[in-house]
C-alpha cells in the first residue's frame, strides 16, 4: 500500500514536472523556430526576431484551475504524472531502481508534453532514453539484460517501421512518425521484446479507438498523437517489468 508521504510527494512532484514539462516543451518548441528562421535569413528570407527560448514566466503552479482547453488538458496531464510517480514510489523498489524509474517518468512526461502541444518527439529526449535504458540494462538496473535489451530496440522498432511500410502501399499516406518509431525503440530498450511488442499493441489499440470515436463525432480530419499513448502503455510495461522482478 502506499503511503500518505508517498501520495503527498507524488501530488508535488505531479504539479512541479507538469510545469516543467510544458516549459521546456514551449522552450524545445522556440529553439526549433529560432533553427528555421536561421536558415531563412541565410537566403535573405524576413523573419521575426529571435525568441527568448527560456521563459521562466511559464513556469506558474496551479495554472490549471484557471479556465479553458489548455488548463483542462494540463490538469489531466499533471494527474496523469503524478499517477506515475505515485506507482514509481508505491513500487518500494531498492533505491537505483527506484531513481532509475523516476528518472524513466521525467523523460516520458516531456515527451508527452512535446508531442501533446506541438506534435514533435525531440530527438535528444528520445535518444537520451534510449541509451539510457541499454546502459542500464549492461549495469543491471532493469529488469532486461543488454542482450534483451538491444534486441527489445530493434523488434520494437522495425514493428512500426512494418507497419508504416504497410499503410504506405495499401492507403498511400503517411501514419505514423519517425519519433514515434524512435520512442518505440526507447521503451524497447527498457523491457525488452515481449513487453516492447506489447506497449507497441496496447497503444496501437487506444489509437484506433481513439480514432473510431472521433469519426463517430465528425472529428474526421484531426491528427491523434501517438506519443502520449505509446508512452503510456510503456510506462506500464516499464512498471509490470520492474514489479515482476521482485
Amino acid at each position: 500500500m502506499i503511503s500518505m508521504l508517498e501520495v503527498g510527494l507524488s501530488v508535488m512532484g505531479g504539479i512541479l514536472l507538469g510545469q516543467f514539462a510544458r516549459a521546456a516543451a514551449s522552450s524545445v518548441n522556440r529553439q526549433m523556430q529560432n533553427d528555421v528562421n536561421d536558415l531563412l535569413r541565410e537566403h535573405s528570407v524576413d523573419t521575426p526576431p529571435p525568441a527568448r527560448v527560456i521563459d521562466l514566466s511559464e513556469l506558474r503552479p496551479f495554472s490549471w484551475l484557471e479556465q479553458g482547453r489548455v488548463r483542462v488538458e494540463a490538469a489531466c496531464f499533471d494527474c496523469c504524472v503524478m499517477g506515475m510517480l505515485a506507482a514509481a514510489l508505491g513500487a518500494h523498489l531498492p533505491f537505483p531502481q527506484a531513481v532509475v524509474l523516476i528518472s524513466v517518468v521525467v523523460v516520458l512526461a516531456l515527451l508527452a508534453m512535446c508531442d501533446l502541444r506541438f506534435r514533435v518527439l525531440p530527438d535528444p529526449f528520445i535518444y537520451c532514453l534510449l541509451w539510457a535504458g541499454v546502459m542500464a540494462a549492461v549495469f543491471r538496473l532493469t529488469p532486461c539484460d543488454a542482450h534483451q535489451a538491444v534486441v527489445g530496440v530493434v523488434i520494437s522498432y522495425m514493428s512500426l517501421w512494418s507497419l508504416q511500410a504497410l499503410i504506405r502501399v495499401v492507403l498511400k499516406r503517411h501514419a505514423i512518425g519517425a519519433g514515434d518509431m524512435k520512442l518505440a525503440a526507447a521503451i524497447g530498450a527498457w523491457v525488452g521484446v515481449e513487453l516492447g511488442l506489447m506497449a507497441v499493441m496496447v497503444a496501437l489499440a487506444c489509437s484506433l479507438i481513439l480514432g473510431g470515436l472521433m469519426m463517430v463525432t465528425g472529428k474526421r480530419q484531426v491528427s491523434i498523437p501517438f506519443g502520449p499513448m505509446l508512452i503510456g502503455s510503456g510506462f506500464l510495461a516499464i512498471m509490470f517489468a520492474f514489479l515482476e522482478r521482485l
